[in-house]
């Protein structure tokens, strides 16, 4: 395998029309930007489903579905590509155990719930096992889950073994979705992203109208609550079935309900959907001669948005640059790199990337892109990941920036995502990386070279509120002095 068509994915957030959820339904935590919560990665039980999600509709797969076929996919890449050894009865165990104590929680009756049969440790056994049980338990779960959906639940159950909240199997509808944050939107919706606010009472409540999108253009605005979604009351839902109702046709209507607190009044308005593009980089000038440039994620179009928006900057004065990775939970290797490559000079190294038990390294060097020069600061907290930390680590290595913020996150591994044929994906992790000094971060995060604590229920008003910002503003205007 080269590592250069590795991505370190996201971990969970996913964009679904206007809102971020989490893409294995696993731990239904929200991570809607610009607002801080703990990232969807942080599982106790990676790979099981969450009892209390909302029952999705059954949908077509793209073939017949084989649970059989997905085992062998999923099994044959975990020996031949995952960063540790793997035990196969373990992963059998595992699966048997938490599907039964899962369907338990789902009121199907496990009374005579097959047993895994002592002393099997031949793959081959197992999995013909494996196949019996599920067929047994079929009958017991109709109505609540389909054969695929049970297929898929036994997976992330067995999975579950290898403790690694970053290897997870994808049903079609997850990665469905996955690829159409990563890919920056392009579905019809309103262009609003959504959390569950705690401060009222977890109701369906407006994260961030997206500028000019069809929300903004209506006048909803942050902190207004979605009461009602064409007439039906929002108390209690998830953010996904919240985000199934608003979604529709481009050019359809959907009716709100809007309270908003800081008026303390309600209000209905109708919006006309339509096609709905996340900018994954945006830009602003924050002082005279400073450019702010924010990084939300690292996908498809990040390295052109990034490069659009810096010259914009740049035409308005910018000479010094804060990149902004506050709440970034990664995204694509390839695109960090070729961020760090226009500041970082060609050679440089950027990441190491290997497999220990495969013998595997590589290491990333600067691809020498056009480099902006200037002095540089970059903002970081305790949710800014993965690839958001690739680039990070490597900008203070090299000292080509100071870090303002808090210690990151600590996601060192790299996934690599393969397709199943029904629609569905397996993500499994198939390396660590470290920074170009040699640290492994991992579990660990990066030390900011500036730290500014900021409480975590502290969400980010209006830049002169920012205290981050502030600091790294101030930094900047003093080296543009020396």
């Amino acid at each position: 395998m080269n590592f250069h068509r590795l991505g370190v994915l996201m971990g969970g957030y996913t964009l679904v029309g206007l809102g971020f959820v989490s893409a294995g339904l696993i731990s239904q935590v929200y991570l809607p930007s610009p607002y801080v919560r703990p990232p969807a990665v942080v599982v106790e039980t990676p790979g099981l489903p969450d009892a209390s999600a909302t029952p999705q509709p059954a949908e077509t797969p793209k073939e017949a579905s084989d649970s059989l076929a997905n085992l062998d996919v999923v099994l044959d890449l975990l020996h031949q590509e995952y960063l540790d050894e793997v035990n196969d009865r373990a992963l059998f165990a595992s699966s048997y155990r938490l599907l039964k104590e899962f369907l338990s929680t789902q009121k199907v009756n496990v009374k005579d719930f097959p047993a895994l049969p002592p002393k099997l440790e031949d793959r081959a056994a197992l999995t013909e096992a494996w196949k019996d049980m599920l067929a047994k338990v079929e009958p017991k779960v109709a109505g609540k889950f389909d054969h695929q959906r049970l297929g898929y639940i036994a997976l992330k159950c067995m999975l579950a073994a290898l403790k690694d909240p970053y290897c997870v199997v994808l049903e079609p509808r997850e990665f469905r979705v996955f690829e159409e944050h990563m890919a920056g939107g392009n579905f019809s919706g309103i262009g609003v992203m959504i959390e569950l606010d705690r401060e009222h009472k977890n109701r369906v409540t407006v994260s961030q109208p997206i500028p000019d999108g069809p929300a903004d253009k209506t006048g909803i605005q942050t902190g207004d609550v979605l009461a009602k979604i064409d007439g039906q009351p929002t108390e209690g839902w998830d953010i996904e079935k919240a985000a199934n109702k608003i979604r529709g046709p481009q050019g359809s209507m959907v009716a709100l309900t809007i309270y908003r607190p800081k008026e303390k009044r309600s209000f209905d308005v109708s919006v006309k959907r339509d096609i709905i593009h996340v900018r994954s980089v945006t830009s602003k000038i924050v002082a005279p001669h400073v450019g702010y440039l924010q990084i939300n994620v690292f996908g498809e179009e990040t390295v052109g948005e990034f490069e659009e928006e810096i010259a914009k900057v740049q035409g308005k004065g910018a000479t010094s640059y804060i990149v902004d990775l506050r709440n970034n939970g990664g995204g694509y290797i390839n695109g960090a790199i070729e961020i760090c490559s226009h500041f970082v000079p060609t050679g440089k190294t950027v990441v190491s990337v290997v497999n220990k038990r495969l013998h595997r390294s590589e290491e990333h060097e600067s691809l020498g892109r056009e480099q902006f020069e200037g002095p540089m600061v970059v903002l970081v907290n305790r949710f800014s990941a993965s690839a958001s930390e690739i680039t990070a680590g490597c900008l203070q290595d090299h000292h080509r920036a100071k870090l303002v913020g808090e210690t990151t996150f600590g996601k060192a591994s790299v996934q690599q995502v393969e397709h199943l044929a029904d629609g569905g994906a397996f993500k499994y992790t198939v390396a660590h990386y470290l920074t170009p000094s040699g640290k492994d971060i991992h579990r660990k995060g990066i030390k900011p070279d500036i730290e500014v604590k900021v409480p975590i229920e502290a969400r980010i008003g209006s830049d002169k509120e920012d205290k981050v910002l502030q600091v790294g503003i101030k930094e900047l205007q003093a080296e543009m002095k020396k």
